[in-house]
């Protein structure tokens, strides 16, 4: 079954096969070859609606010069309707809900382009008098075919007229475009059940586009299904059946419609220690696989340097063991911070000076203001942001101040 779904243009086939929503139903020819003892469908081959049409009890015919001949003939010809009804053989056609818009669309943009048009070359009148009507009618022809001429020539004399005068449209041309706009929306609905997913929207959410695509996955799941229910009933039991029998254990063709966690859970599960499967990820996100221990490379965060302040639990002593803390024993910030600071010892507090902070320090121990500290610390890192370098002054102001109060 593998094999011959892998040799047969299987994809473009459900697609010929799916033009029975616009129509109500389509027809579609299975082609076989016999290689040795196995039958292989080569293809499948979709044929024009307007030459079947069906029986009162669902028998499909053939319309050939007036004539109608019964299609019976085994494993060749495979049906795929549109929401099916009982006494309707033909199914539902999204065409059908769509002619009218399409008919006023279409005659809404012919007025569009002739009113344009107006709009951006106005009518030219030229007034004359006279008496005579027969001369009449022939001046205005002559005047007529003069100012014709208005579009292309630079200049155009005309004598004996009176006034010249132009016909403008007044307003705009907003109403052709709102209709367009109602027409290609009311097209949408009748298609996919919905307009936001499928054209711009003017005063659509986020949270109203969001459940249009719901809208629109609900109705791509339905086709889906209706398509492997046909599948079910005719491909895959005629290929079995001719090259198996029909005793044959029969599988079935199924469109996987699961809904897999996104990468962002993925990743809190592994940050809150949640077993993932290495498979599911390998296959589901497109994730090389590595072919051995030699070929994987795992990224590795950079351990917490000599330079990083790492404060202590606010509920660990001296001692390194956690403290029982009663209700409402720390009474502020700064309460908060003199425990972190006796949970310190010394000896961490001096790796942390001797570290990336040293230099730092001593920029302080020599600077006379917080202006020429940061100077300072620009020219000797001239890469860092301003925000960085704030940063590393107030974490060395703070290793200054708890060393001064560890050593007083």
């Amino acid at each position: 079954m593998q094999a011959q779904y892998d040799e047969m243009p299987f994809y473009n086939d459900c697609r010929e096969m799916l033009s029975a929503i616009p129509f109500g139903f389509s027809v579609s020819e299975a082609e076989w070859k016999l290689y040795g003892s196995e039958w292989w469908m080569e293809r499948i081959s979709c044929r024009k609606q307007e030459r079947f049409s069906f029986s009162p009890n669902g028998q499909i015919y053939l319309l050939d010069n007036l004539d109608s001949k019964p299609l019976d003939q085994p494993y060749k010809f495979i049906v795929h309707h549109n929401n099916p009804q009982a006494e309707n053989p033909y199914g539902t056609a999204a065409l059908s809900q769509c002619f009218w818009p399409w008919m006023f669309k279409k005659s809404g943009f012919r007025f569009w382009l002739t009113a344009a048009e107006k709009f951006g070359v106005p009518t030219v009148l030229a007034l004359f008098d006279c008496s005579d009507e027969t001369i009449a009618r022939t001046r205005a022809a002559a005047l007529s075919a003069a100012l014709a001429g208005i579009q292309s020539d630079a200049a155009v004399a005309l004598a004996n007229v009176k006034e010249v005068d132009t016909l403008e449209i007044k307003g705009n041309l907003e109403g052709f475009k709102t209709l367009i706009e109602c027409c290609n929306s009311e097209i949408s609905y009748a298609i996919t059940g919905q307009a936001l997913a499928t054209q711009e929207a003017q005063y659509g959410t986020r949270a109203q586009g969001e459940v249009h695509e719901r809208v629109m996955d609900h109705v791509v799941r339905g086709d889906a299904r209706a398509l492997a229910y046909t599948e079910n009933t005719t491909i895959v039991p005629w290929i079995v059946e001719l090259n198996f029998g029909p005793d044959a254990p029969m599988p079935r063709w199924v469109y996987d419609f699961e809904e897999y966690a996104t990468w962002e859970q993925v990743m809190g599960a592994l940050d809150h220690e949640i077993p993932v499967s290495k498979e599911a990820i390998y296959t589901r996100y497109s994730i090389p696989k590595p072919q051995d221990e030699a070929d994987a490379y795992v990224y590795k965060k950079p351990a917490a340097g000599p330079g990083s302040l790492m404060l202590a639990d606010i509920t660990t002593g001296a001692e390194g063991s956690r403290g029982q803390m009663s209700e409402g024993k720390i009474k502020s910030a700064q309460d908060s911070v003199d425990m972190a600071i006796d949970g310190l010892s010394p000896e961490a507090l001096q790796a942390q000076m001797e570290g990336v902070l040293k230099p730092v320090l001593e920029m302080i121990k020599q600077g006379n203001s917080y202006e020429e500290i940061m100077a300072a610390l620009a020219a000797d890192k001239p890469r860092l942001e301003t925000k960085e370098l704030e940063e590393i002054m107030a974490r060395a102001l703070f290793v200054s101040d708890v060393w001064g109060r560890l050593n007083a």
